[in-house]
């Protein structure tokens, strides 16, 4: 994590946002981001260019090595937990229903904290937590990661915070921020990281991916057969 986050500052080449990070709300992050727009055109073609920036500053800080360590430990799991709380939700609610298409066991623990609580209990051993802290729940966040590591289940973190407590804490840790300053809403970084780490186990997969999204297809887009719906209802 320190070799990545030593890249991820060398490749750093913005100015110091002009709102200090403890007020940045979607108003101020709002009024940042259309402050210098000459247009709605003009806006979003910004909008691209921070994400684009964005997205290359990340790729710098990832390592090989690191990238199949991870794909390892999904392929290892038994059953992948996704858990997201508030934001972190998003990435959550994208990579379960990508990998359940790979025939890999997921449970994808969303909402209110309570309900993610009841959703990871089953954790056991050989199981992998990948927790997305997207929103500034450390307490939280590291109960949930005591817990998995209590029943003997590995850990990954994604996060947007650099001074997260639970990053020396897990097994293995992604920094993947939602954006540059003042475009901090934008989720380009995290989701494409996330469709990424997909692929890359896709790719480990091997003649077994194939078969796994051609059954998903046919199970998905394939119609009710003519027997079936000329058959008369059961007694």
């Amino acid at each position: 994590f320190k070799q990545a986050m030593n890249r991820y500052n060398r490749a750093i080449k913005f100015p110091a946002p002009q709102t200090p990070p403890l007020e940045l709300t979607p108003k101020t992050a709002s009024d940042a981001a259309i402050s210098n727009a000459a247009s709605a055109f003009d806006l979003l073609q910004q909008g691209f260019a921070m994400d684009l920036q964005a997205l290359h500053q990340a790729a710098a800080m990832y390592s090989e090595p690191q990238i199949a360590r991870i794909v390892a430990r999904l392929a290892k799991a038994n059953t992948l937990y996704c858990v997201g709380y508030q934001t972190g939700a998003f990435m959550a609610q994208f990579l379960g229903e990508r990998f359940s298409r790979l025939k890999k066991r997921v449970q994808i623990a969303t909402g209110e904290k309570r309900r993610i609580k009841d959703l990871v209990f089953p954790m056991e051993a050989g199981d992998l937590l990948w927790l997305f802290e997207y929103h500034k729940q450390f307490d939280f966040h590291l109960q949930l990661v005591e817990f998995a590591q209590k029943r003997g289940a590995a850990t990954l973190l994604m996060t947007d915070y650099p001074t997260s407590p639970l990053i020396v804490r897990v097994d293995d840790a992604l920094l993947a921020h939602r954006g540059l300053p003042n475009f901090k809403n934008s989720l380009a970084v995290p989701m494409t990281v996330v469709n990424g780490l997909q692929l890359a186990y896709e790719f480990e997969m091997g003649d077994k991916r194939a078969a796994a999204l051609q059954e998903w297809d046919e199970f998905a887009f394939s119609n009710f057969s003519k027997e079936i719906l000329d058959a008369p209802p059961p007694a």
